[in-house]
Formats: C-alpha cells, structure tokens, sequence
C-alpha cells in the first residue's frame, strides 16, 4: 500500500483570503498575522494525493485587478417547474419558455459578504457595466500590441502580443509557424529560482520544441527575453492568477477570446506557480517516516474548458508568457 500525499495549495489559500478581504471590508491595507509554520525539507516521493490547506501570512492591501468572468447570460430555477434547467437565458427575463423563473438581479441567487443580494454572474460585474464588444467578449478589453511595442488598431491583421487593460498585462500570442513561439510546442515545467521553485527546480528539457536550447519553461523565457519579443526583455511564466484572468467561461474548447489570442489550443498550460505535497508516511527519499514534502507539481490552466489543476512536472504542456505593463 503506498502512502498518501496531500497536495499543499497555499497559492489558494492566499488568493480566497485575499478576495475575501477585499470583498467583506479587509481590503483596506494591513497585514493578517501569519499562523506558525513548522520549516520541513522537500524530498522525493510517491502514492495518492489529496488536496490540504495550509496557514499562511496574508496581505489585507493591494489584491489586483481581475477580469470578470465573461457570463452575459442567465439560468433558469426548473426544480418545482419543468425540470428542465436552461443556462442560456437572458438576464432582463423573469421567466423563460417554459415558465420556469429565471432569479433576478435582487434575488437570493448570491449573497456577498454584507448581506446584500447580487443576483446571478450574468447581472453584475465588467460584463454588464462595460460590455464593449469593440475591444473584447463582453467586459473584457485588449489592445492588439506591434513587434517594437507600440499600440495597434483593433483591425490589425497581425499581431504578436496583446495588452489586457483591465489587469494592465502584456501577453504574448501564440503563432503557427513552426518557429520560436509557435501554438504546438510543448515545455516541461524547470526553474531554478529558489523563490519560485518550491524547493525542486523540476524538470529540465522534456517538451517538444523546436528550440536548440531546450524544451523547458526556464530555457523558454530566456530564448524568448534573447529575441526582445515586443520590444522588451523582461517576459516571464505568468502566475496561476494571472492565467486564470485570460479564462472566458462563456467559450469553450478554448476558453479564451480567440479574435485576440489566435492559435490558443484547447489544452493545458503551464503557469509559473509551483505547488507541493505532503507525503504522510514520509517514505521519500528519507526513508525516515513521519511527515515529509514532495515539490515536484505544478499549477497549469485547462484552456479547454477553464479551470486549474496541477500536475508533474516533468508531463511537458504548452506556454503562453507575460510580463508587466508600464
């Protein structure tokens, strides 16, 4: 029997902490004391995992801009009706075909943290008080950005990064052309930033590319910042939030607005984030028993669908870079 591993999520913890601040009266600056941590060693190991949390120090201030999700339409409430649950419904309708309510704006659909009733996605956020189709899905807004870093027109026909104004990222665009950044190439997840790596760099060049420096994450950003892709030199891996912010989840198959980010496949993509576990028997490369670390995943963005998860990082999935906006 091998023994379980619990997969420590502190990038979750951290960031439902955070929106929870921000959202129930916390976001006003300051600083949540940290819980004590016992300090543990990463090592190797193996068996099932299951997901834990872990306490973590939190900061009150400075959450960052998020998209909205991209839902501009409404459910329907079928259960003492017709039983047949629609999800495409407009928001301004009380009742659909079927004369099954549809949970207005005012409704107990959603309640946030002050006791006030918010109604369903589809009736609040960037996606109805700013739905301009002109620079993006419903609240979402880019800008089509030129190989020296200067701003183009929403009609240009070609494009090799986009700007998201909402959360002030520079993006890279995906090609199809067989070279540095084309849509098919693959990188296993490698970085030997202390700071970022969670204790184990990973794996190096396991992914399919057609780079002569290696098919990793680590060798990727480098060949990319060495080209001065769109002017400048500072990409990087985008964290697991960051990525998360391109996901619209009115598509699907991809999850993304592809008028703006063609070639995006709807597939896994690697983020920056590392993510560790707990190996309770503490077999790994101790042998010791007791409680030990495992930092070999990581966190990666189905583009298919939208949604995280995280996987080895060794298993090679596609990239899209970032850096930060000026």
């Amino acid at each position: 029997m091998q023994p379980k591993r619990f997969a420590v999520l502190p990038s979750v913890v951290l960031m439902c902490s955070l929106f929870l601040l921000s959202a129930c009266g916390g976001g006003g600056g300051g600083t949540v004391s940290p819980e004590p941590v016992t300090p543990v060693t990463p090592v190797a190991g193996g068996g099932d995992v299951v997901p834990v949390t872990v306490k973590t120090a939190v900061l009150a201030k400075s959450t960052g801009k998020l998209n909205d999700t991209g839902i501009t339409l409404c459910a329907d409430f079928a259960a003492d009706g017709s039983k047949r649950h629609n999800l495409d419904l407009s928001c301004a309708l009380l009742t659909d075909s079927d004369s099954d309510p549809i949970p207005p704006a005012n409704s107990l659909a959603r309640i946030d943290c002050q006791g006030k009733s918010t109604g369903q996605d589809g009736h609040v956020g960037r996606d109805v008080t700013v739905n301009d189709v002109s620079d993006g899905h419903a609240g979402f807004s880019f800008t089509k950005v030129a190989a020296d870093g200067t701003a183009l027109s929403a009609s240009a026909s070609a494009w090799p990064c986009v700007k998201d104004n909402v959360t002030g990222l520079i993006w890279e665009v995906k090609t199809d052309d067989g070279g540095l950044h084309d849509k098919d190439w693959t990188y296993s997840w490698y970085s030997t930033d202390s700071t970022q790596n969670g204790g184990s760099p990973g794996t190096p060049t396991a992914g399919i590319c057609g780079a002569p420096s290696g098919c990793d994450t680590e060798a990727y950003v480098k060949a990319v910042n060495a080209a001065g892709w769109c002017g400048a030199s500072d990409w990087r891996m985008p964290s697991q939030n960051e990525l998360l912010s391109l996901i619209d989840l009115s598509r699907i198959d991809p999850a993304i607005d592809t008028a703006y980010f063609p070639n995006t496949l709807a597939s896994w993509y690697w983020s920056g984030t590392s993510a560790t576990e707990f190996d309770l028997a503490g077999g790994g490369a101790t042998g010791s028993g007791g409680l030990s670390i495992v930092a070999t995943h990581a966190w990666y963005i189905g583009f298919d669908y939208g949604y995280d998860d995280t996987d080895s990082r060794n298993i090679d999935k596609h990239v899209r870079l970032v850096r930060s906006g000026k």
